[in-house]
């Protein structure tokens, strides 16, 4: 994160953020982000949801895109901790 708060994903900052907690507020360790990066250093549109909860984590990641008859791009990926 940024001193501002904001998440960086691949050296690009987010442009909205929004934090929910999944139980009793202040616990990060069970915690939801939805995030979205608009536009990312390759000109592409991204939507991101962070999900923590008992000790697993993953990423949802979205494309974005202009037409609402595309095809959806959406991948998901376990996360780990790293140093």
């Amino acid at each position: 994160m940024t001193g501002e708060g904001m998440t960086i994903i691949n050296g690009d900052t987010v442009t909205s953020q929004k934090v929910t907690f999944l139980g009793e507020k202040g616990n990060y360790a069970n915690i939801k982000m939805d995030m979205s990066l608009m536009p990312a250093s390759d000109g592409n549109n991204y939507g991101f949801q962070f999900i923590k909860r008992d000790g697993k984590a993953w990423l949802n990641v979205e494309l974005l895109q202009a037409s609402m008859d595309a095809t959806r791009v959406i991948g998901s990926f376990p996360c780990r901790k790293v140093k």
